[in-house]
C-alpha cells in the first residue's frame, strides 16, 4: 500500500471523525479529526505523481490546518492544568464547543471543496478563467528582478518605514526580500538551474540578513520566521524535501520556537537591538525566561498560537449575547475597492482592531487607531454576521478565490514568471495563517495589482522592441550599400 493511499484513507477517516464529533458535540473528536484530515490531505497531495500537485490548499492543510488541529487538541488536554492560560488566555469558557465547531469548519470545508473548484477552474471546464498575471522572463531578467526585490525590501527595512501608502503594491516592497528568497530557492531546486553559482550565496545572505534584521528590530515576532518559511515553502512546492532538509527543518524549529516566544516576552518592555540578543542568549544558556518558566514553555507557546479557542469563543459569545450583526462588521466591503489615491480620507480597514476593542483587549490610542488587533478569522467574522450558514459560505467563497486566482498565476506552467508567482506567494502566505474577510479582499487587490504590473511591463517591453526596430530600419536606410557579412 503506497504512502498516498494511506494518507488518503487517513483524510477520509478524519473527515468522518470530524462530522461524528459535530453530531456528538465532542471537542476532542473534532480537534483530532481536523488534525488528521490536514495531515492526510497534505501528504496525499505531496506524493501525487504530478509536479504541480502541491497547491495553496496543500499548504493550507500542511501549515495552518495541522497547526490549528494540533493546537486545539493540545488545548483540550491541557484544560484544567497549569498550562491552561497558555492555550485559552482571554477565551470565554462557556463557548468552547462553538469555537471548536467554527475551527473545524475553517479547515474541513476548504479541504473538501478545493479539489472540485480547482477542477472547474482548469482549462476546458465550466468556471471562467481570469487573465494570467505576469509573463515569462529570461533568466537574466529574472535575476535582475530578484535584485530589485531585495533592494526594495532592504531599503524598506533600513528606513524603518511603512509602505502602506502604496496599497497593494507594498507587496513588492515590504515583502520584496521574502519574495526574492522564494524565487531564488524555487529556481535552484528546479530542473536544470542556470543561475550563476554565486547566487546561492546571495540566497543565504538574504535569509541571514532578513532573520537578523527581524531578530534585532521587529516588533512582530512572525517576521523572524517568514524568510525561512519562504525558503522551505519553495522546497516543498518543488517536492524536494529530502531527509537532509527535513532534518534541517527539525533542527531549526526548536530554535525558532524559543526566539518566537522570547521576542513575545521582551517586546512589551521595548527591548531591541543587541540588548534583545543578549537577553535571548542569557535565557537560552540558563534555560529560563524572565518569568522563570522552563524552556518547554517556548514549544507550548508555539503550539498554542495555533489554538483559536480565545478569539472564536469570544465571537460565539458576542453573537449569543447581542445577536448576529447582519453584515455590520463587513461595511468596509462597500468602499474597499475605491483607491486611496481617489479618496485619501478613506477609512482604514481594521476589523481586527474593532474586535480587540469589542472584547476589551487593548486601549484606544486615537480616533482611528487602537493598540491591538485580533483576527476574528474569516469563519468567525461571517458567523458573527450571518450565523452557521454564513460561516460555511464564507470559507467556501475563500476556497473559490484560492482556486480561481491560483489558476491565474500560471505558477507551474510559466517557467520564469516572478510577477505571477508574487501573486501565488501572496496566496500561499495567506494559506499558512488564519485568513479573514479583509485578507480575501487583499488577495483580490493583489491580483489586480499584479495584473496591472504585468500589463505595464509588457507595454514597456513592446515600446522598447518597437523603438529598437525603428532605429534599426533608420540605420539601414542611411547605409549607401547593403550590409554584408564576411
Amino acid at each position: 500500500m503506497s504512502i498516498r493511499s494511506i494518507a488518503l484513507s487517513i483524510f477520509y477517516f478524519s473527515v468522518a471523525l470530524s462530522v461524528v464529533g459535530v453530531l456528538l458535540q465532542s471537542i476532542e473528536m473534532m480537534a483530532a479529526g481536523t488534525l488528521g484530515a490536514s495531515v492526510g490531505y497534505a501528504v496525499k497531495d505531496y506524493f501525487r505523481p504530478h509536479n504541480d500537485s502541491v497547491d495553496p490548499m496543500t499548504v493550507y492543510a500542511m501549515f495552518f490546518g495541522a497547526w490549528m488541529g494540533l493546537g486545539h487538541l493540545a488545548g483540550y488536554y491541557f484544560l484544567g492544568t497549569e498550562f491552561e492560560e497558555t492555550f485559552y488566555g482571554y477565551a470565554s469558557m462557556d463557548y468552547l464547543l462553538e469555537a471548536q465547531m467554527l475551527a473545524t469548519i475553517t479547515v474541513i470545508v476548504p479541504l473538501v471543496f478545493y479539489p472540485w473548484f480547482r477542477k472547474l477552474s482548469s482549462p476546458g471546464h465550466s468556471l471562467p478563467r481570469l487573465p494570467k498575471a505576469g509573463f515569462e522572463m529570461s533568466d537574466k531578467a529574472l535575476l535582475n528582478f530578484c535584485f530589485a526585490l531585495l533592494a526594495l525590501g532592504w531599503a524598506n527595512n533600513l528606513a524603518l518605514a511603512s509602505s502602506s501608502g502604496l496599497g497593494t503594491l507594498s507587496l513588492f516592497t515590504s515583502r520584496g526580500s521574502e519574495i526574492a528568497i522564494f524565487l531564488l530557492t524555487w529556481h535552484w531546486f528546479g530542473p536544470n538551474p542556470t543561475f550563476p553559482r554565486w547566487t546561492r550565496w546571495l540566497l543565504a545572505g538574504a535569509i541571514i540578513s532578513d532573520v537578523t534584521n527581524s531578530l534585532l528590530f521587529s516588533y512582530m515576532r512572525g517576521e523572524v520566521v517568514y524568510p525561512l518559511l519562504m525558503f522551505f515553502l519553495a522546497i516543498v512546492m518543488r517536492k524536494a524535501m529530502t531527509k537532509k532538509y527535513v532534518f534541517a527543518a527539525l533542527l531549526i524549529l526548536p530554535v525558532l520556537a524559543f526566539v518566537y516566544h522570547g521576542i513575545g516576552e521582551l517586546r512589551g518592555h521595548g527591548i531591541y537591538g543587541t540588548e534583545r540578543v543578549a537577553k535571548l542568549t542569557g535565557q537560552l544558556s540558563s534555560g529560563k525566561n524572565d518569568d522563570e518558566e522552563g524552556t518547554d514553555s517556548a514549544a507550548l507557546s508555539l503550539i498554542a498560537r495555533g489554538c483559536l479557542f480565545a478569539q472564536l469563543s469570544q465571537v460565539a459569545r458576542i453573537a449569543d449575547e447581542e445577536g448576529f450583526y447582519n453584515g455590520e462588521t463587513l461595511e468596509y466591503v462597500a468602499y474597499a475597492f475605491i483607491p486611496r489615491i481617489i479618496w485619501p480620507e478613506k477609512p482604514l480597514i481594521t476589523p481586527g482592531q474593532w474586535f480587540a476593542e469589542k472584547i476589551g483587549r487593548g486601549w484606544r490610542m486615537s480616533e482611528t487607531q487602537f493598540s491591538n488587533s485580533i483576527n476574528m478569522t474569516l469563519t468567525g467574522e461571517f458567523y458573527l454576521n450571518f450565523g452557521w450558514i454564513g460561516a460555511i459560505a464564507g470559507v467556501v467563497f475563500m476556497t473559490f478565490i484560492y482556486a480561481v486566482f491560483w489558476e491565474a498565476t500560471g505558477f507551474y506552467e510559466i517557467k520564469n514568471n516572478p510577477i505571477g508567482q508574487a501573486l501565488g506567494i501572496a496566496i500561499l502566505f495567506q494559506a499558512t495563517v488564519s485568513s479573514s474577510a479583509a485578507g480575501i479582499l487583499n488577495l483580490i487587490f493583489s491580483y489586480l495589482a499584479t495584473l496591472a504590473v504585468s500589463y505595464l511591463f509588457i507595454s514597456l517591453a513592446k515600446r522598447r522592441k518597437n523603438r529598437t526596430a525603428s532605429m534599426l530600419n533608420q540605420t539601414r536606410q542611411k547605409m549607401p550599400y547593403p550590409l554584408r557579412l564576411p
